[in-house]
């Protein structure tokens, strides 16, 4: 009887402790002992999306939309030169950078008939009068590599790849022809 009522005693005392616990305001409670409310579960922030390129059909296939570049900004050579450089740079394999041939590709001249590479368009620059007529030649070099190659071919993928940095890269390089000149 005497245990039994040793273990009444102990968890009346603990009961009673924390009746005189809850009683007490926080600011009274050691830090330790005040009871931490329970915390809802915070939603997992969602995850960010790939923002998928634009893209239009053209025929069959799909391709990047690039925006209307310099339809509200001053032309400037150094602008094609820096884009030019900065695209040459993201043909790491340099699918792009010569003129392709009938050895390289055979029946390449019965599919395509305004071919275009880096090179062609290095040598036009001084040419260039408008910003749409550099775009356009950058567009035809990967627009006929996706009409010769198949769909998930490596060239392929990486013209579709650098077609979508366009607009970016010519961003950038607009605003770094025109920090260096120091004013528009």
């Amino acid at each position: 009887e005497s245990e039994s009522d040793e273990n009444d005693l102990e968890s009346m005392s603990e009961d009673s402790e924390v009746q005189m616990l809850e009683s007490e305001s926080e600011e009274s409670q050691p830090r330790r002992l005040r009871k931490r409310p329970k915390s809802k579960p915070q939603p997992k922030p969602a995850k960010k999306k790939k923002k998928k390129p634009k893209t239009k059909f053209i025929g069959a296939r799909e391709y990047p939309i690039v925006s209307d570049w310099g339809t509200y900004k001053p032309f400037s050579k150094n602008v094609l030169s820096i884009v030019l450089e900065q695209l040459q740079e993201e043909d790491t394999n340099l699918f792009f950078g010569s003129p392709v041939t009938e050895d390289i590709a055979p029946d390449y001249f019965t599919k395509i008939t305004k071919p275009m590479d880096f090179g062609t368009i290095a040598q036009k620059l001084d040419r260039y009068r408008l910003y749409k007529e550099f775009k356009n030649d950058l567009i035809q070099i990967f627009k006929n590599c996706c009409i010769y190659n198949p769909r998930n071919n490596l060239v392929t993928k990486c013209a579709i790849r650098i077609w979508n940095k366009m607009d970016k890269v010519f961003e950038k390089a607009f605003a770094e022809a025109f920090l260096q000149v120091g004013d528009f």
